[in-house]
């Protein structure tokens, strides 16, 4: 992560981790077992956050550590919560009290903040050593009851918690709170060790917000912070100094240590550390000036993000008061730089713009000058070098590497290549120091062929690790192991990740660029020219140390090594233009080409025909320029691509998404020329058909679940209950006991076992469920149908498929085909919104092997699956419970719909336009045109008639005669027109 210095702000966005505290603490106190793909939340700016007003909270505890040597009490001289020294805590008689990091700790009266909402922990220590995740203090409960707790003792792990320590297992300071609903983390630079240090850890309930500060300075602040000490509840256990986990004791003294019951300000803070102590009624004084702590300077693209210091009339240093509510900002010129809803100003345009922020009427100002970064190649490897020769050159940069562990199988060609054969030789490039530095913005460009194999196989990575797993680096990975995409990943105390469309093709060259914009806090990534994902990001490449420069080898050991065929790596400071990438890929690694010369014509390239079931399709919108054709231009910002017919096919990151069958042209437009292509959507399976279909008007109090298609009825249990429209779970629904089994007060639907309802459904089948999920816990799921690794009991699963609507890896909407441990697919989506009606579809197509994810009418996600209905056990098949130990699903379920077939794009668009009441059948498109009507509708809709009526208050509706053509998918039955009003409908 990026801390502050004096002049910098660094605004968290926060970590929440519902439920998961037990897993959450492990996992950072061991963070080897992190997974390297592992996403932290980035570090971001912001502005215009409610904080309080200036004026100090009640101070409700303070310890001053005034006590006679011989004493084992600690006064608390405001409160009167007096509390106890533990052997090991000692008065050495200089108004501190004295931790050993053995066993000395000092006890606090129980519940001492348990009715806080908004809290601050203000105190003065000296910490003599870090030890990793020893507590400054920690009021919580443990397994192990009241009095235990720390390194050698019967605590066992904590349950719930308030703390603060100034090391945990990455080395960051860190406030926690963990409560029973969820739990709110915050981190920042660590305290360094022996200095005496002024720490406040602040929680603002009504803004969600918390922050942290050393020496007066704010190093961290933190947004959807939602977790307060009253949400922790009860505690037994009020520690200064002892952990409710088994942790090292704090080792160092205690000079002062406060509570208030409300966050304390950025100018009260500082207050308080210019004052000491020693002091209780510190002010920051009045108000008397504000200025911008920013930059005149910036790049085209910036994200700029206001840093506001006040000078205070009792103050002696300026306070950085960003954060403080009520500063308004503007732009004296719109044109050139704009000020936005995420509280950033945004460099748009070349120029020249004055920036203006106004506070308790002060003014600051600020001109800024916006510059273009050119883009430089800095390092070129054209693997050039002669046969079996282990030298790598740098054409341009001169940082020459060294190819280690050469074979007749991982050498130079001779041609221009460099062949790596992976694990067989372990060979790869090493590197020297020099690639990253200076680079404020890059551009990094790969033509590699790649050979397939193993997850985690690296093209490069630059950086530094401690032997074993990568420490700081950037790299690029053709198959990562977390979703089997292309990958580009930065990882500074915590990674970001930009991912492909899908890994990279086998056995073909490609070009593969990344953009990484540090001004404009993002990253993107290309596939032969075509922008495929974008990340927001606010990690400097400048700043990893580059010990270990590697092409086709990892920062882990545990990676395999690379196998495959470099042709060559450039690296740009500078980002290039979206233009400039696509012209890069179609001129190859032999040329350089700047100048493309002028537009001369446009042309659309694409399949003819396109599944309706199938996946989507590339477009490709070439430009042909006067020394360089064929240039993909189809993501760039001012190419348009759409579609005739919408209803047939419409278009998403260049892609034709096919809905129904029909026929649309696909029409390219860039730099004010067009090209056109015309495309045929085929559906040759029939239309879909309901297989079970609950739609939950069971009477109230009624057990079952009636099945209005089928025969499968399901059965509550519980307190699962129905309203006459809906099958409702309780919320909370408590998560099952240690033996596996669900508790009296939850609620969950079973079906009978081998009946069929999943072994028996069709090649092609779809799940399509209405929910409204309520909220809370990851790993909630909504149906999971199999068998668990012990049949009948929650304690692991065994083969399943489920849908949950808020994972746990990655906080996502998930469905997942599992057979454990053998074979595993995973789609994930957007999560779902909480008590927002939400519809859910998941396709499994056994002919085509292939699921597909939809949520409220949008595809989401689409993976291979080669296994089948009739490989999964049919015995735990359960609404709103699942096979692991998981939190039940908490919410209301309105309609539930399994489908033979696998439902197309469009079939879903129209059954989420319709709503759970209502199932739609296939769209009838009607044009009138020189006195005659034409009908259009599905041609695989064979169970479908067409019928009219003159009338729908007193009309009769009667069959239409005359036999339908069948043109591009679709019946075609012309008419005559008539005088009379008539209405038409397909009816089954």
């Amino acid at each position: 992560m990026d801390y502050m210095s004096l002049d910098r702000l660094m605004l968290d966005s926060g970590l929440v981790i519902p439920k998961l505290t037990k897993l959450t603490q492990d996992r950072m106190k061991n963070p080897a077992r992190i997974p390297k793909q592992t996403i932290w939340k980035a570090c971001g700016y912001l502005s215009l956050l409610s904080a309080a007003q200036i004026a100090h909270g009640a101070l409700n505890h303070e310890y001053s550590f005034n006590d006679p040597v011989t004493s084992t009490n600690a006064i608390d001289s405001v409160g009167g919560a007096t509390g106890a020294l533990y052997p090991g805590a000692s008065y050495p008689g200089n108004g501190t009290v004295l931790l050993d990091g053995n066993s000395g700790f000092v006890y606090l009266p129980d519940d001492i903040i348990s009715n806080y909402t908004s809290i601050s922990f203000e105190v003065w220590a000296t910490p003599t050593s870090n030890p990793t995740w020893a507590r400054l203090f920690d009021f919580g409960t443990n397994q192990g009851g009241k009095g235990t707790g720390g390194a050698g003792g019967t605590g066992g792990n904590g349950i719930t918690w308030s703390y603060l320590c100034f090391a945990d297992g990455g080395g960051l300071f860190h406030g926690d709170l963990n409560a029973p609903s969820g739990e709110s983390i915050i981190l920042g630079p660590s305290p360094a060790a022996g200095v005496y240090h002024h720490v406040v850890f602040a929680v603002d309930a009504v803004a969600q917000t918390a922050a942290l500060y050393d020496n007066g300075v704010q190093v961290s602040f933190s947004t959807n912070f939602t977790i307060t000490p009253q949400k922790v509840g009860h505690t037994y256990n009020d520690y200064i100094g002892r952990s409710q986990w088994p942790d090292p004791y704090f080792n160092g003294s205690i000079d002062e240590f406060r509570i208030y019951d409300n966050p304390l300000t950025p100018p009260q803070v500082e207050a308080d550390y210019e004052a000491g102590p020693g002091s209780t009624n510190a002010s920051p004084g009045t108000l008397n000036a504000i200025q911008f702590n920013n930059p005149a300077n910036t790049l085209l693209g910036a994200i700029i993000s206001p840093i506001i210091l006040g000078t205070y009339s009792s103050l002696t240093n300026n306070v950085n008061i960003t954060t403080l509510p009520g500063i308004s900002y503007s732009s004296g010129n719109t044109n050139v730089i704009t000020f936005g809803a995420d509280g950033n100003f945004h460099a748009i345009a070349l120029g020249t713009a004055t920036i203006k922020a106004t506070y308790q009427s002060q003014t600051a100002s600020l001109t800024i000058n916006v510059n273009a970064q050119p883009s430089v190649l800095r390092h070129r490897y054209s693997f050039d070098g002669a046969a079996g020769s282990t030298d790598i050159t740098d054409s341009v940069g001169g940082v020459n590497g060294t190819l280690i562990n050469g074979t007749s199988t991982s050498t130079l060609t001779g041609t221009g290549q460099l062949t790596l054969d992976g694990n067989a030789s372990s060979a790869y490039v090493a590197l020297p120091a020099g690639i990253l530095a200076n680079l404020t913005n890059a551009t990094f460009q790969v033509w590699v062929d790649f050979y397939g194999g193993p997850v985690w196989q690296q093209l490069f990575s630059f950086g530094t690790n401690n032997g074993s797993a990568g420490i700081a680096y950037t790299t690029l990975i053709p198959h990562n192991g977390q979703n089997g995409k292309l990958r580009w990943g930065i990882n500074e105390n915590g990674e970001v990740d930009v991912d492909g469309q899908s890994e990279l093709e086998v056995s073909n060259e490609v070009c593969v660029t990344v953009g990484y914009n540090n001004t404009a806090q993002s990253a993107s990534i290309y596939l032969n020219g075509r922008k495929e994902g974008t990340i927001s990001i606010n990690k400097a490449l400048y700043t990893i140390p580059e010990t270990d420069n590697y092409f086709g080898r990892s920062q882990f050991s545990a990676d395999p090594y690379f196998q495959g065929s470099l042709d060559e790596i450039r690296v740009y400071s500078g980002v290039e233009s979206d233009l400039q990438i696509a012209i890069d890929a179609v001129t190859g690694p032999n040329n350089i080409v700047t100048n493309p010369g002028a537009l001369g014509s446009i042309s659309v390239t694409g399949p003819a025909t396109v599944d309706a079931h199938g996946l989507s399709a590339p477009v490709q919108v070439l430009a042909n320029f006067a020394n360089v054709s064929g240039v993909d231009v189809t993501t760039l910002n001012n190419t348009t691509v759409t579609s005739s017919d919408p209803t047939v096919a419409t278009i998403a990151n260049g892609d034709i998404v096919p809905l129904n069958a029909g026929t649309t042209t696909i029409t390219g437009s860039y730099g004010g020329l067009s090209g056109n292509l015309v495309v045929s959507v085929v559906d040759t399976n029939a239309w879909p058909s309901l297989l079970h279909h609950y739609a939950f008007h069971d009477a109230p109090g009624s057990l079952t679940i009636t099945d209005s298609v089928g025969t499968i009825n399901g059965t509550l249990q519980g307190k699962a209950s129905l309203t006459g429209s809906q099958l409702v779970m309780p919320t909370p629904n408590p998560v099952g006991g240690a033996n596996g089994l669900p508790t009296v007060n939850s609620g969950w639907v079973s079906f009978p076992p081998n009946q069929g309802l999943v072994t028996s459904l069709p090649n092609e089948a779809s799940f399509e469920m209405w929910v409204i999920w309520t909220g809370g816990s990851v790993w909630q799921e909504m149906f999971d149908f199999g068998q668990a690794a012990t049949p009948g009991v929650s304690l692991g699963g065994g083969q399943y498929v489920m849908i949950c609507p808020y994972d746990g890896a990655n906080g996502l909407l998930r469905a997942e085909w599992d057979q454990n441990p053998a074979y595993d697919v995973t789609l994930q989506g957007p999560v779902l919104i909480a008590n927002v009606l939400s519809q859910v579809v998941y396709t499994h197509d056994q002919d085509r092997q292939l699921d597909k994810l939809y949520r409220n009418g949008q595809l989401v996600a689409s993976a291979p699956n080669i296994a089948l209905w009739s490989s999964l056990p049919d015995t735990d098949n359960w609404m709103a419970r699942d096979e692991w130990p998981d939190p039940m699903f908490q919410g209301s379920y309105v309609d539930f719909r399994i489908w033979n077939g696998a439902l197309t794009s469009g079939q879903v668009a129209n059954l989420y336009a319709a709503g759970p009441e209502t199932v739609a059948g296939p769209a009838l498109q009607i044009s009138v045109a020189g006195g005659q009507v034409t009908l259009k509708w599905p041609a695989n809709a064979t169970g479908f008639t067409l019928w009219s009526n003159p009338s729908l208050v007193n009309g009769t509706w009667t069959q239409v005669p005359g036999t339908p053509t069948v043109t591009n998918g679709l019946n075609v039955l012309t008419l005559p027109a008539s005088q009379a009003q008539t209405y038409y409908r397909l009816k089954d």
